[in-house]
């Protein structure tokens, strides 16, 4: 196969050729640790972080889920992620919980971010719900997502 690219007078031919690229980077010491915590959930895996999942990047999986069976998985959906993004470096910003209750100072950015590997389920997503509970006690449930009928196979019921 045979390239053919035409030169322009505006761009040197060196600029094509010459280009040094950055090296990427390279955690060794993370790729062997999440490898040992994929393999002891059985080969496949959900990622997030202490406080968000990135679950606007499934479109970029091969599965189109958030399933992972190898670091570059994770890299890949935490790396395509607007809410990962938004919250390593916008998390917090416009909150103003803690100045309307008389607080000195807005909430801030927790100092430490954690990756969360937790063992990958397949759920249908007319079995997710969400439980909202006021002052320990259990006010509402409903489905996770609009667009599905909830299945009540699960006892919520409190005593």
């Amino acid at each position: 196969m045979n390239i053919i690219c035409k030169q322009s007078s505006l761009i040197p031919p060196s600029f094509f050729f010459s280009q040094k690229q950055a090296p990427l980077p390279h955690f060794p010491w993370l790729e062997r640790e999440i490898e040992q915590t994929i393999e002891e959930f059985g080969g496949e895996v959900f990622p997030k972080l202490n406080w968000s999942s990135p679950r606007d990047a499934s479109w970029i999986a091969a599965t189109n889920t958030l399933k992972c069976n190898n670091p570059a998985d994770i890299f890949l959906l935490l790396k395509s992620s607007d809410f990962i993004a938004h919250d390593l470096a916008h998390a917090y910003e416009d909150c103003s919980d803690a100045a309307a209750e008389g607080a000195d100072r807005v909430r801030e950015r927790p100092e430490s971010v954690e990756l969360v590997l937790r063992k990958w389920f397949d759920l249908a997503p007319s079995m997710e719900f969400r439980c909202f509970v006021r002052e320990n006690k259990l006010i509402g449930k409903g489905g996770r997502f609009l667009g599905t009928k909830m299945v009540n196979h699960v006892d919520l019921t409190v005593k």
